[in-house]
């Protein structure tokens, strides 16, 4: 090299501006790509603001890893919960914390379905990440459709794994622990498995069933519709179970995890259908928080998993706004809000690659989503 050769780093060339909302001219200035497998890549970005992002680039073209909704059970840190998925997975690349959860329940508050088993399921007019067998991903608020059917009857449920209250009929299986216990009214099936959906009753009692749940439990409340017809139902008698969507282009949904808000749809950014749609107030969206987002662009080739750490001197965080004007620069087509706050953690290699906002680290979650090479 002589003299008057100048090296210029790859990241000092790929820089590029763009507005984030009102009082913000940034510079995206990456740093050097870190490849985690063939077509996956982790970068930082660091925005003029302060803003720190953790940004995960997957080209599914290339890649063969596939996004996992994961539960451990309870509440539980991200990076713990990678330990649980460990053993079920070749490896786990990446984890972003991700439902709104309840302090009090430790459950989501959206739908999970992990590997086409539904970990819960209460209804909810929030929109949700799903993604089915073939890889097709989809933004979408899907409303819950389960059944029971005992010879030529069928009885409506209401949920998975959720709080059964007089008048609801719900499903339970080993990942509700103690949910099954809701009120003292009603009777419980305890089922055995003996087939694909199929089911024969071992037990029946009165009122809300057993502290814990090892075996399948049907809850049927005092109030329910179809409650007298089904008090028939016996030791021995055999059920068949259905769980799933009403949408029918949903059969076939191997993941499903929940979100609080679009930002990006159709290649635009989204704002006041927030609060209609999924009851997100625009005091959340405008202000600056630390984010867990994911998009996608809109061939669904590429794949983003992203934080933005905020509430500190390094980084104040992003509004929604902030987060759309961001991803459209990367090509994003749709995005969706996951939970933030002290919550936001991302994950890489079993390292907490992100900043998380609370003065204790890492906040145990509700549930997560996993980067896996199966």
């Amino acid at each position: 090299m002589n003299s008057s050769t100048v090296y210029i780093p790859r990241f000092l060339i790929f820089i590029f501006m763009f507005t984030l909302g009102a009082d913000y001219r940034l510079v995206v200035q990456p740093g050097d790509d870190e490849i985690l497998a063939r077509g996956v890549v982790y970068r930082q970005i660091q925005l003029e603001g302060p803003l720190r992002l953790d940004v995960i680039e997957i080209d599914r073209t290339i890649s063969k890893t596939e996004l996992v909704a994961w539960r451990s059970g309870g509440l539980k840190r991200t990076t713990e919960q990678v330990k649980d998925a460990d053993s079920n997975y070749d490896r786990v690349l990446v984890a972003l914390n991700a439902d709104f959860f309840s302090f009090q329940t430790t459950w989501p508050i959206g739908y999970q379905v992990t590997d086409g088993e539904f970990i819960h399921a209460s209804p909810t007019p929030r929109t949700h990440l799903m993604v089915m067998e073939d890889g097709r991903i989809a933004f979408d608020r899907p409303a819950f459709a389960g059944y029971v059917v005992s010879g030529s009857d069928t009885l409506s449920l209401h949920g998975v794994n959720r709080r059964r209250n007089g008048t609801h009929a719900a499903f339970y299986n080993a990942h509700a622990k103690d949910r099954v216990r809701s009120d003292s009214s009603g009777y419980v099936l305890t089922l055995r498995p003996i087939g694909a959906s199929r089911f024969v009753v071992r037990a029946k009692e009165a009122g809300y069933g057993p502290l814990s749940v090892s075996e399948s439990i049907l809850s049927i409340g005092p109030s329910h519709p179809q409650a007298s017809k089904w008090n028939s139902i016996g030791t021995g008698d055999t059920l068949k179970t259905w769980l799933g969507f009403s949408d029918a282009s949903y059969s076939t949904v191997k993941q499903v995890i929940g979100g609080g808000g679009m930002i990006l749809e159709n290649g635009k950014a989204v704002t006041d259908l927030n609060e209609s749609r999924d009851r997100v107030g625009a005091n959340f969206m405008t202000a600056r928080h630390p984010r867990t987002f994911v998009a996608v662009n809109q061939d669904q080739t590429k794949i983003w998993l992203c934080t933005v750490d905020g509430r500190q001197d390094s980084s104040i965080g992003m509004t929604f706004q902030d987060m759309a004007d961001f991803l459209l620069t990367l090509g994003a087509w749709d995005a969706l809000n996951l939970d933030g706050g002290g919550s936001t953690a991302m994950v890489v290699d079993g390292r907490v690659a992100n900043q998380p906002s609370d003065l204790t680290g890492e906040r145990a979650v509700a549930n997560v989503l996993l980067l896996v090479e199966p």
